[in-house]
């Protein structure tokens, strides 16, 4: 009796290994199967990936996949991978990292040279539910209408050089479908950030040396200083303090996509 509990036993343990085993590479192949829709999708959007992609590996741990070259945006906008990777389980509510940890170069409008090249970029968040197929209107004014428009970012990390940011926030999509949401941002350097945001917003002397006093006197954790940041209504705040606006964004197959806010329909004259 004992040997036939044994040997059943041993059957089935072997039975779930086998299941797990086939189950984990079925589902490598899906991934692999997704990725190359997504790009063949994104490129003819006008999306350029000029690189080469592994395939889904990390058995039996979670999935892993490695992305090595450019992506560049339709507006000219790119970035440079040395590695990209990317794990994670992709399923709802589970947690997908994506890190540089060669560092990547950024290339678009505007943005300082010091900003340019990253020496660490990583991210990581939580899949949410229900994510909408593509971002245009219809799709992601159900999304916000079934409660499920949000993301939760536990851990960002933007290594410069110079200067670090580390952050964790969760952001949402409003009625109008704009972002809201809260963050924390742990900063080294600060007045590195400082001189960039004088420099490209003119800010005066003055004003620049008093924000420089008021960030030296906070406390700091791990040479960084941690702020809190708010963003609702398109407006991005410290605290309560009001640091400016962020421009409405115009999804795609929106009435008034391109034109007009989505809430301030123009007005038809008669």
């Amino acid at each position: 009796m004992i040997n036939k509990i044994f040997v059943f036993t041993g059957l089935l343990f072997l039975t779930l290994i086998c299941a797990y085993i086939t189950g984990w590479f079925y589902f490598a192949n899906q991934i692999d199967r997704q990725i190359i829709r997504f790009i063949d999708e994104q490129s003819m959007r006008g999306w350029i990936f000029d690189g080469d992609i592994s395939n889904a590996n990390g058995f039996p741990g979670v999935y892993k996949i490695v992305y090595t070259g450019k992506v560049i945006h339709p507006e000219g906008i790119s970035a440079h991978f040395p590695t990209l990777e990317i794990s994670g389980i992709p399923l709802e509510g589970q947690k997908i990292t994506v890190k540089a940890p060669m560092g990547m170069k950024l290339e678009m409008p505007n943005l300082p040279d010091h900003l340019k090249k990253l020496e660490n970029a990583a991210m990581t968040f939580v899949i949410p539910t229900k994510p909408p197929p593509e971002p245009t209107y219809p799709y992601l004014k159900v999304w916000q209408f079934e409660g499920n428009a949000k993301v939760d970012i536990p851990a960002l990390t933007l290594q410069w050089p110079d200067a670090s940011i580390y952050a964790e926030a969760e952001l949402r999509l409003d009625e109008n479908l704009q972002p809201e949401g809260e963050a924390r941002l742990g900063i080294t350097n600060h007045s590195f950030f400082l001189d960039l945001i004088a420099e490209q917003t003119g800010m005066p002397n003055s004003q620049k040396i008093m924000v420089l006093t008021f960030l030296n006197a906070l406390d700091k954790t791990n040479g960084a200083v941690t702020l809190p940041f708010q963003i609702t209504k398109n407006t991005l705040y410290l605290n309560m303090i009001r640091l400016g606006t962020i421009p409405f964004i115009y999804w795609p197959g929106s009435e008034f996509s391109g034109r007009v806010p989505l809430g301030n329909p123009p007005v038809r004259r008669q």
